[in-house]
């Protein structure tokens, strides 16, 4: 008898152990923007192959999270960063991030939150007095994520961390919950003097 009782504590707990292991971890907020630089950078890198631009010199500017872009650009060979602008070095891609965000919003779920990353930039070919823009690098990634997981995708930047939404109240937590705490306190002091002055 104590080994069915041992057999089935081992069975329980490794049932949910594996339960645990195989649930959904959630990606992180800093990891999307990982992503979202990385299509980025093989858009300005297919650009570069096209326009047969070996080395290009690119300069990004000083805006928030501009090292996400900047770790996928280098894995580029024929990428060259520089830091300052250099207008007299042709030809010259200059990089502009427009926003990098990531929002928030409520959804059907209370439970859950729909999550929207976004990346926007406007980059320029300067070739020898010429001015192109490149285009197609604007992204965008939109999921559910559980409200639970909140503490977990967040990162340790400012701009990893948005508001967090909160869900509205119903009528029954704006009027009836309350009425019905009131009404509750009314009674119980009622029937406490009634039966006292008994």
């Amino acid at each position: 008898m104590k080994t069915n009782k041992y057999l089935i504590f081992i069975l329980f707990f490794t049932i949910s152990a594996f339960s645990k292991l195989s649930g959904r971890t959630p990606i992180s907020n800093i990891e999307i923007f990982d992503s979202l630089c990385q299509r980025a950078a093989k858009n300005i890198n297919n650009f570069i192959i096209e326009k047969k631009l070996d080395p290009a010199l690119i300069y990004i500017d000083k805006a928030e999270g501009n090292w996400l872009l900047q770790e996928q650009l280098l894995k580029f060979d024929a990428i060259k960063l520089v830091a300052e602008q250099k207008k007299d070095e042709q030809p010259f891609i200059e990089i502009h991030i427009k926003e990098l965000r990531v929002d928030y919003f409520l959804s059907e779920n209370p439970d859950s939150l729909e999550r929207k990353a976004e990346l926007k930039i406007t980059a320029f070919l300067k070739n020898q007095g010429n001015i192109e823009k490149i285009d197609s690098l604007d992204f965008a990634l939109i999921d559910q994520i559980a409200r639970s997981d909140i503490d977990y995708i967040k990162g340790k930047h400012p701009f990893t961390n948005p508001q967090i939404p909160q869900n509205e109240q119903t009528i029954w937590e704006k009027i009836a919950e309350p009425l019905t705490v009131i009404s509750a306190a009314v009674i119980t002091v009622i029937l406490l003097f009634s039966i006292r002055s008994n």
